[in-house]
Formats: C-alpha cells, structure tokens, sequence
C-alpha cells in the first residue's frame, strides 16, 4: 500500500490575465513511492465524468492494491475522490490535510507541472509563431504530456527517474516535442493501396501510456 496526493488548481487560460479570463482546472496526481506524476486539464472541479475516468486510470497504472488517497478538503476534491473510491476494486482509504495545511506533496506538483507546461508551451509557440488558444485540442494534450515527460525525463535524488522507479527500467521510447510535424503510417494499410503512399503528415501530441501507442492528429487541425 501507498499513499498519493491529489490536487487541483486553477491553471489560467486566458490571453491576458483579466479578472473576467477563463480559469480551468488542472488534476494533479503524485505518488509518495515512485514520485510518479499525472497531470489532466478538467472541464471543471468535483466528481464529473473525465475527472474520475482519468483519476481512476491514473491510480489503477500504478498498481497498488491499498491506496492511501489525501487531499486537501475542500469539497470539490473530496466529492471526486469518494466517487472514484466507489468504482475501484483496490482498498481506497480517504485521507484529508489539517484544515489550513496544504497537501504539500500534490502542492509542490502542480508547481513543477506548472512551471514545465509554460515552458513547453512557449517552445511551441515559437515554433508555430502564434500564441497557442487556450481552446485548442493541443493543450489537454500537453498538459499531459508535462507531467509524462518529468517522469521519464527528470533523475531525482537516486539516479533513476519516476519511470524506471515505477517500471524497473528506462524509458525507451522515441519522445518527441508536443506539437511536431511528423509522418505516420496509416493504421491497418500493410498490404493495401500498393500504388499510392501510405504515410500520411501529422501532429505528434504524445504517447499513450497504456500501450505505448503514439498520440497523434491530422496536419490540418
């Protein structure tokens, strides 16, 4: 058994950083054992659908049959984690900080998904050479793709990343930057369409972390 801290915070949106521009939640999971991270951009807090699909893979990828869950208390968060509580097989014991305590763990992740995300949204920003909307498919996607890339990337204290502490070996695929052009061979095309091409142009948004399975988009969007 373990425990993981999950948060939520708003991550602004907006062009400008008026009181009246879109503020839309970030869920942020971190486990205490592997340091392990998932982010995901929600279309609002509490117990909505996507928010508990995503937590609930999140918690089952990591493995554990007990799960210490903590939080902070507010309700909103409270809400989520006793309706993901409700469909998991594991043994979910619901954990809440002091009133006025933070859960510091969660915290200090959502400061490091944050503070990754602007920079890899600036990067891509520069190479398309627009301000990317805050409606575009692409940022769901990137956020995800911050917290995926700190856990294969970054090396703690011990020499290993989040990874290979969860998964006992490195990260050996091919990672790319969110948002590259790139050309893929179309889904079931062996041994069809013999006379034209079958690699099509793309957007590479990530991987897919239960299958290894690259994440990618029409060029056109």
């Amino acid at each position: 058994d373990w425990s993981s801290d999950v948060c939520s915070s708003d991550l602004f949106l907006g062009e400008g950083g008026g009181e009246g521009d879109k503020l839309q939640p970030m869920l942020v999971l971190k486990d205490r054992k592997s340091g392990t991270i998932r982010a995901h951009l929600v279309e609002e807090k509490g117990a909505n659908k996507y928010a508990i699909k995503r937590l609930g893979q999140d918690l089952g990828m990591l493995g554990y049959k007990k799960i210490i869950l903590k939080s902070d208390n507010e309700p909103a968060i409270i809400a989520l984690k006793q309706a993901v509580k409700n469909e998991r097989t594991e043994e979910i014991i619901m954990e809440e900080s002091l009133v006025g305590e933070s859960a510091s763990n969660g915290e200090n992740a959502i400061k490091q998904v944050e503070g990754q995300f602007r920079s890899m949204k600036s990067s891509l920003e520069e190479r398309i050479n627009r301000k990317l909307a805050r409606e575009h498919m692409c940022v769901p996607c990137l956020i995800r793709h911050t917290a995926e890339t700190i856990d294969r990337s970054a090396v703690g204290h011990d020499g290993r990343a989040n990874y290979q502490r969860r998964i006992g070996k490195k990260f050996g695929g091919v990672m790319l930057e969110c948002g590259e052009s790139i050309m893929f061979l179309r889904a079931k095309s062996v041994g069809k369409d013999k006379y034209d091409s079958r690699w099509e142009n793309g957007i590479w948004l990530g991987i897919r972390e239960e299958s290894g399975e690259n994440i990618r988009s029409e060029e056109h969007t």
